[in-house]
């Protein structure tokens, strides 16, 4: 399982909501996956869409919620795009 997960885009980072801020929910892992081999994606829902082909092609997504507004909108994003 590890190889794959090392493939381009097997892991998803997504971000719901940082009150405008920088998503360093998204940056500190992505930056701490690749220095460990791995070529994570990275979804900001706060700047740009939701991309069900990336979340189609992930085998782990993780779901970035430092606040409860973006708890709910992280479960209503799974919710919707559920495989």
């Amino acid at each position: 399982m590890t190889d794959a997960l090392r493939q381009p885009g097997a892991i998803l980072l997504v971000s719901c909501y940082e009150l405008g801020h920088q998503p360093l929910g998204l940056a500190w892992p992505r930056a701490f996956l690749e220095r460990a081999g791995y070529a994570p994606e990275t979804l900001d829902l706060a700047v740009e869409p939701f991309d069900a082909d990336k979340a189609q092609r992930a085998r782990l997504v993780a779901i970035s919620v430092p606040m409860h507004t973006a708890l709910r909108l992280g479960v209503r994003r799974r919710t919707a795009y559920a495989v």
